[in-house]
């Protein structure tokens, strides 16, 4: 299976110093503590990709017992959350956002999200986050917002960035 990967979000870095490379099938993602990230994950297994029975993950490491930070069944839409991890849901598009708030240190890691079955998470992105000490600026409230998708074997990432009014 040949992986085409791409980043486009050079301008992140000089706005807020939130930072998004992509190597291999790893998407890197760096925020400040105290700020939030939300990461965007999209792929094939939308309601006609006969998934709209499946369930939607995001978890620390392996998805598996107590690594499960947020997990959705079967319902078509919507916002679930888990204390300071929230995912917004859109099963038609085969889309969700998953959004860490209030980022520490104890949060940088490996991540994954997916869809699946409790025993059979596919299409599962992996997510390196980094959390960055210094000062957060009050004034942004999205440090990055990271879109991985795959679509027919390719991967793609990249981040845009959302001023608070």
């Amino acid at each position: 299976m040949n992986q085409q990967n791409s980043c486009d979000c050079a301008g992140c870095v000089f706005l807020t110093a939130a930072v998004c490379v992509e190597a291999s099938s790893r998407l890197e993602v760096k925020g400040h503590a105290g700020g939030e990230v939300s990461i965007h994950c999209s792929g094939n297994w939308t309601a006609s990709g006969g998934s709209e029975r499946s369930s939607v993950y995001f978890c620390r490491g392996v998805c598996s017992g107590e690594n499960v930070l947020i997990r959705s069944e079967g319902r078509p839409s919507g916002v679930t959350q888990r204390g300071r991890y929230s995912a917004d849901i859109d099963r038609r598009a085969g889309v969700f956002t998953v959004t860490i708030k209030n980022l520490r240190s104890a949060d940088a890691g490996l991540y994954h999200c997916g869809a699946g079955t409790a025993f059979n998470v596919t299409h599962q992105f992996e997510i390196s986050l980094t959390v960055l000490d210094g000062k957060f600026n009050d004034n942004w409230r999205t440090v990055s917002l990271t879109r991985l998708s795959i679509h027919s074997g390719t991967s793609r990432g990249g981040c845009s960035l959302n001023k608070e009014d």
